[in-house]
């Protein structure tokens, strides 16, 4: 247990301004070498892993103490700014862009993503915190992530490691009564329950959507399973956990949103909710069409036809047959 002369290294490590601020990096890899590149530099494993008798010669170590302070002032200093944007444009004071998508490529600890896609997803996060673009993003919280590769006699084994949840810089949120927050999702004729969590990455928060617990059937909770993983019935429904829960994951939190910037295909279901709050207020479908499309940005990183996903009718239309009726589309 992290001591109390320490603590504010429990505030540095839920955040992940640290990976990308050297200092903070280097404080943490001196508390134990060996042991932060066994957790796979994750810090809230190794302030969970640390023995007593090593916080005790930390409490001693005067210099850690001042190198401690200076990693705290620079993050206050960091968090508590505006950034570029919020200097150079104010008119985007008191909005806010929803940032969708299936993966992201944050750090090596956290298993939420697989290749380029995810990567670009993260930088956009960096980015947006440093220059201080009002973004909100919202993804999957896999549970077993992308899979890990192992060689066994120049064969690759897919490894599945369970994620921990204690053991990252993760935020389940709760309302004011101390409940989980809980939305729900329609797929087809059902309901499918999800539980949301935060990660802080700098001054931007990611949101993500988490199916596995006792509210779900056991095929439901193994919707957040694995990232690309399974046949395409667990993709759709991945796709429209996404896309549907995201904005009703933040009207849940309170966030409100201006746009949408949809990263990929994955998340395209986001258009059906919005469309249906448009026509919900009264809006003519046409109308409705512009209003969704002027609120809503989307960026490929793959534009090849093999990088999207193609459902057949009959699965398309038992997931998706009720927002036919609901919309008033023709099948």
């Amino acid at each position: 247990m992290v001591p109390p002369s320490l603590a504010r290294l429990e505030d540095l490590a839920m955040n992940l301004w640290w990976s990308w601020d050297s200092g903070a990096a280097q404080l943490f890899a001196s508390i134990d070498p060996y042991r932060f590149e066994k957790v796979r530099h994750n810090p809230v494993a190794l302030l969970r892993d640390t023995e007593p008798s090593r916080w005790a010669e930390l409490e001693a170590d005067a210099a850690f103490h001042v190198r401690l302070a200076e990693v705290v002032k620079r993050f206050e200093a960091y968090v508590r700014g505006t950034g570029w944007c919020g200097e150079e444009v104010p008119a985007l004071a008191g909005r806010r862009i929803g940032y969708l998508s299936m993966e992201f490529g944050l750090h090596e600890s956290l298993r939420l993503y697989s290749g380029g896609l995810g990567v670009l997803a993260g930088d956009h996060l960096r980015s947006a915190s440093d220059l201080g673009v009002p973004l909100v993003a919202v993804g999957l919280l896999y549970h077993e992530g992308y899979f890990r590769q192992l060689l066994e006699d120049g064969l690759q084994i897919e490894a599945y490691p369970r994620n921990r949840w204690e053991r990252l810089p993760l935020r389940q949120c709760l309302d004011a009564a101390g409940e989980r927050r809980v939305i729900t999702v329609p797929m087809g004729d059902r309901e499918v329950a999800a539980r949301i969590w935060r990660l802080d990455v700098g001054r931007v928060h990611l949101y993500l959507l988490d199916t596995d617990f006792e509210q779900n059937t056991p095929e439901d909770r193994e919707i957040t399973d694995h990232l690309y993983g399974g046949d395409a019935r667990l993709r759709i429904r991945q796709e429209l956990l996404l896309g549907l829960g995201a904005p009703r994951a933040l009207d849940a939190l309170q966030v409100p949103v201006d746009s949408w910037h949809l990263n990929e295909g994955h998340c395209a279901f986001v258009v059906l909710e919005l469309l249906s709050r448009e026509l919900a207020r009264g809006t003519a479908f046409d109308d409705a069409l512009v209003r969704v499309r002027s609120r809503c940005v989307f960026t490929t990183h793959t534009p090849v036809e093999a990088g999207h996903d193609r459902f057949p009718w009959a699965l398309a239309d038992e997931h998706l047959g009720p927002w036919r009726t609901q919309l008033g589309l023709p099948k």
